[in-house]
Order: C-alpha cells, then structure tokens, then sequence
C-alpha cells in the first residue's frame, strides 16, 4: 500500500494499523522523508527524533504483529511542542540561546502517549516568549509568507503539512 500523508486521518491509520494493512515503520519512514523533504521551507522542527521514531516504530510493528495491540495510537507517528519536557531530548523552551537543555524526567502527556504506543518524530517550534520583532520561525504550510501562529505554531505547520499525524501544542 503506497502511503499518502495527506489523506490519511488518526482514525484512519489507527484501524490501518490495526488490521496489518499498513505498517508502522512504513508509516514512519513516510513521515521522516516528508518532514526532510518540507523542514527547509517550512521550519517547523527545533529537533527531528528519526532514530528513536524508527527504534519506538519497529517495537510497534512487533507488538502489533503479536498480538500486543495498545490502541488506537499505537504505532501513530507525533510531534510535540517543544516546550514539553522529553527525557533525553533536546527542549529549548522557547529560547533560540537554550540549544544544550536536554530534561532528565518526561512530562505526563509524554509518558502516556509513550503507553499508548505513539511515536515520537519530533519536537517542534515554540514562539513562546519571542519578540513580536523577531521573524517567526516555523511556515504557514499552505502559505510560506504566512505564520500558522505564534505559541503552538510549529504544531500548526507539522500537522497542516502532514509531518506527523497529530501534534501536542500548549495554552500557557
């Protein structure tokens, strides 16, 4: 089965998943060519967690094949804000100067969509706390001369794009 992001819904791939008809490291190396082919244009990734997606998609894969099925999200590639603390991945907190913070502890969201059997593709901008002056970062998907936001808006352009199914973004 040729797998076009675009068209494809959580729900949708969920029940792919599922079924065997699709695999999720097939849905993963899908979801890492996007990002590499859109990420020059689109800036939407701080840090891209090819090798841990592709480690977290195989362990899915063998799961789902035995019989371990975990649900609906279950070898489901993601991203999350950056903001939101990941042991042993880079999370600058909004702070272009703060590129060497890496959290020793997951957040909650983290932990359970890790339960789930989700998979982590990459963190992705924050505007959060940068000036109005400043150029925005991350790229309207549909628009490059437009912002998908500001705070969550590497979330915006990341799922816009289809360079994760879903994304974790933040009110704060």
């Amino acid at each position: 089965m040729t797998i076009e992001l675009p068209s494809l819904t959580v729900g949708t791939v969920g029940s792919l998943l599922r079924r065997g008809e699709v695999s999720p490291v097939d849905l993963v190396e899908a979801t890492l060519g996007r990002i590499a082919r859109l990420q020059p244009r689109l800036h939407a990734f701080v840090t891209v967690t090819a090798d841990h997606a592709l480690h977290q998609a195989k362990r899915a894969e063998r799961e789902i094949r035995q019989g371990r099925y975990r649900g609906p999200l279950h070898g489901v590639p993601y991203t999350l804000k950056e903001v939101i603390a990941t042991a042993g991945v880079r999370t600058i907190l909004g702070d272009a100067d703060r590129t060497e913070y890496v959290p020793t502890q997951s957040s909650t969201i983290h932990e359970l969509l890790q339960d789930a059997g989700a998979v982590l593709v990459g963190k992705v901008v924050s505007e959060v706390g940068q000036s109005h002056d400043k150029p925005v970062s991350s790229r309207n998907a549909w628009d490059t001369t437009r912002s998908p936001g500001t705070s969550s808006s590497g979330s915006g352009s990341a799922v816009a794009a289809s360079l994760g199914l879903f994304s974790i973004g933040t009110d704060i």
